[in-house]
């Protein structure tokens, strides 16, 4: 190759670099000062300000951030994929604090990456804290991945995703594990935990600051923020059942001391649920297909699906009734027959399902035989059925997956002073057979509560058929027959108080029941890793 050609081609190639690089600095200068006033910089810093995604705008800027990223001189993903696999490294050796100082290197260079917030937040809370033996090396590394995630929001501000994570873990990490009352003391008892200063001893309960930032991502909704990781309906569950969470475990071991609170406090805190419920019950959802959906409207739109269909009938007359008879009377002889029986029968009612879709008669069907001003009337009622029918299936469907009945019905007998009675008696009798071995105590307190029971389920008969609270209620009154029987040499009341609790729950064992702690009020929705 000619030596004079090659110099000419590299002179080529340098000019045209140069003259690539004069447009690309035109376009991506930064705003900031500049003659008379602040510059709005370049194209690509306009768009960002337009849009909404300078820095400035996602939160707060860092420095040392900013002046990490000109030092990769755009090699930053691949300075970050480095750092990832020494991350995992150091994680896998147990180097924790090189985990810790290689996260922060990635954060620097990643503020606004969500999911290296979301992810290292988890892994910390979840993964690290299970490395270790002590509960209180597990609790400081619990704390340690939400502070990582609040430090996230500093850099992401209204970012519902970080928010609600921080809830998330608060509420769930620290009172759902193993070792949830000691969490959930060292929480009450953690000063330097974010803003715990400013709460009193009563606030700062695990469930209480969860529920907090859950609150703060819905305020970011209202500015505009978009619900990120999950449904609206999700979104929208946990604040309200944080509360009850509250509530629950107040009752189990929400006192400074690590005892049980009820009384007053406790009756409050369940109202507080039952309130929350219900607010929550009456907000509007926005469906998948854009619909408008309020929980708590299920019982008034299938009334109103009952009030139009007999509408529809006034106005039809009989023509209804006489083209269902009509459809019958075209079955073969045999099937008609076996209708008739059917229908006699309750028990066939699966038989009479298979038969009855041939002789079904549709509203629209019934129209089209009217005339007149009876049609017009009827099309608008026809119309109507149809509209509301599709708004409670779509209703129904999503109260169905939060099972928003049960724990409005659990909120609801909780918040009654008998309940609470019934379970601070209950309380004090374990407490009196299993620490101080009083048995005479024990069986006051337990024929208390008992009494107090058989209130609740006088007022709620639907609740022999929660099966989580037979399972619950079974327990004691097992504990008391042994207390009665084996301890105090007396007979088991014949009648017993709760003999129908008792009863419900060996037709459940019969059945092979087991309560669902995921589905049935006393549990909590599943909480999946990110």
């Amino acid at each position: 190759m000619n030596p004079r050609r090659s110099f000419y081609r590299k002179l080529i190639y340098l000019g045209l670099m140069v003259g690539l690089l004069l447009p690309m600095a035109y376009i991506s200068r930064p705003s900031g000062g500049g003659v008379g006033g602040r510059s709005p910089g370049g194209i690509l810093a306009r768009l960002r300000t337009e849009h909404g995604i300078s820095q400035a705008n996602l939160g707060e800027i860092d420095p040392a951030s900013e002046t990490i990223k000109l030092a990769t001189l755009g090699m930053r993903g691949v300075a970050v994929n480095l750092l990832w696999e020494r991350a995992n490294y150091y994680q896998k050796t147990k180097n924790w604090s090189a985990l810790s100082n290689t996260v922060r290197q990635i954060i620097h260079l990643q503020p606004n990456f969500v999911a290296v917030w979301v992810f290292q937040g988890w892994n910390l809370s979840y993964n690290v804290s299970a490395e270790w033996d002590g509960y209180r090396d597990r609790y400081h590394w619990v704390v340690e991945g939400i502070k990582f995630l609040i430090e996230g929001i500093r850099y992401n501000e209204d970012n519902t995703k970080l928010l609600t994570d921080v809830g998330r873990v608060t509420g769930h990490k620290v009172g759902r594990s193993d070792e949830r009352r000691q969490f959930r003391r060292l929480f009450r008892e953690d000063d330097d935990f974010p803003e715990n200063d400013d709460r009193t001893t009563e606030e700062r309960d695990n469930w209480l600051v969860g529920r907090e930032w859950y609150l703060r991502a819905e305020q970011a909704v209202t500015r505009g923020a978009p619900v990120r990781g999950g449904s609206e309906l999700m979104f929208y569950t946990y604040a309200p059942l944080w509360r009850i969470n509250y509530a629950a475990d107040l009752e189990v071991d929400g006192g400074a001391d690590g005892r049980a609170v009820f009384g007053e406090i406790a009756l409050r805190a369940w109202q507080s649920a039952l309130a929350d419920w219900q607010a929550f019950g009456r907000r509007d959802i926005v469906a998948t297909t854009g619909e408008i959906v309020q929980l708590a409207s299920v019982d008034a739109l299938l009334k109103e699906h009952d009030r139009l269909d007999d509408q529809l009938e006034a106005v039809a007359g009989d023509v209804h009734a006489r083209m269902v008879e009509e459809k019958r009377n075209a079955l073969p002889p045999e099937e008609r027959e076996l209708l008739l029986e059917q229908l006699r029968d309750p028990a066939r009612r699966n038989e009479v399902n298979q038969l009855t879709g041939k002789t079904y008669v549709s509203w629209e069907e019934v129209v089209e035989q009217l005339a007149g001003e009876k049609k017009k009337r009827a099309e608008a009622l026809s119309l109507r059925r149809s509209e509301v029918a599709d708004l409670y299936a779509r209703t129904d469907n999503y109260s169905n997956q939060i099972n928003y009945a049960d724990w409005l019905l659990r909120c609801t007998y909780e918040s009654e002073e008998a309940t609470v009675q019934a379970r601070e008696h209950i309380y004090k009798g374990e407490l009196a057979l299993q620490v101080d071995a009083d048995m005479l105590a024990a069986q006051e307190f337990y024929e208390k509560g008992f009494a107090k029971w058989r209130l609740v389920l006088d007022k709620h008969k639907e609740l022999l058929n929660d099966n989580l609270l037979l399972q619950e209620l079974i327990e004691p009154i097992h504990r008391y027959q042994q207390v009665m029987v084996n301890g105090l040499d007396n007979e088991f009341p014949d009648p017993f108080v709760l003999q129908d609790v008792m009863d419900a729950h060996a037709r459940m064992q019969q059945r092979g029941q087991r309560p669902d702690p995921q589905a049935m009020p006393g549990g909590m929705p599943g909480v999946a890793s990110p």
